[in-house]
């Protein structure tokens, strides 16, 4: 079982020195994705839980964590043992109109800094999309509240004002904004 030979699928299109550089963007590009269609949905009517949230950050850290580390270190490591782009290799050498030289290495430099613009436009972008998507249901993000209905149709004012309006008598407030729990 453990012998099995499993082909390289980078082979068939001539990039098979490339393998992390490809499978690490394919993720990334794969996590940006579903992380945009996921922005489209709207907005649950019921809170995020703990769970939902750490689960969230996990995922997006993982995503910055390819778009910021591991897709740039692959592209400049790829650049220099594969491609050959060093200090030695030039893209423009200085003649009369640029007075000077531009290496290869600056090239493969320019790349990686396009990444990160690229990753950065992303993140903001996905974070615009996500605080700014409508909430299901409404566009109050609160759900409505329903009066109670007896057997004739009509409804219970003293029951339903009795769970929607707020208590007659003043409450103490701590500096945090919670009920305080003695009388005075």
């Amino acid at each position: 079982m453990l012998g099995l030979n499993v082909p390289n699928v980078l082979e068939w299109i001539g990039l098979e020195t490339a393998g992390r550089l490809v499978w690490s963007s394919l993720l990334l590009t794969g996590g940006c994705v579903i992380a945009f269609r996921l922005s489209g949905r709207p907005r649950p009517v019921e809170p995020t839980t703990w769970a939902q949230a750490v689960l969230g950050a996990v995922l997006i850290f993982a995503l910055m964590t390819l778009a910021y580390g591991i897709v740039p270190h692959e592209w400049l490591s790829y650049a220099g043992a594969r491609l050959h782009w060093g200090e030695d290799t030039f893209f423009l050498r200085a003649n009369r109109v640029i007075p000077f030289d531009v290496d290869r290495r600056a090239g493969a430099d320019a790349v990686a800094a396009l990444i990160y613009v690229v990753s950065l436009a992303a993140q903001v972008s996905l974070g615009i999309r996500w605080q700014t998507r409508p909430v299901a249901g409404g566009a109050t993000g609160e759900a409505s509240v329903d009066p109670p209905a007896d057997e004739q149709g009509d409804t219970d004012d003293s029951e339903y004002a009795a769970t929607t309006a707020p208590a007659r008598s003043p409450r103490r407030l701590s500096a945090f904004g919670r009920p305080l729990t003695t009388r005075s």
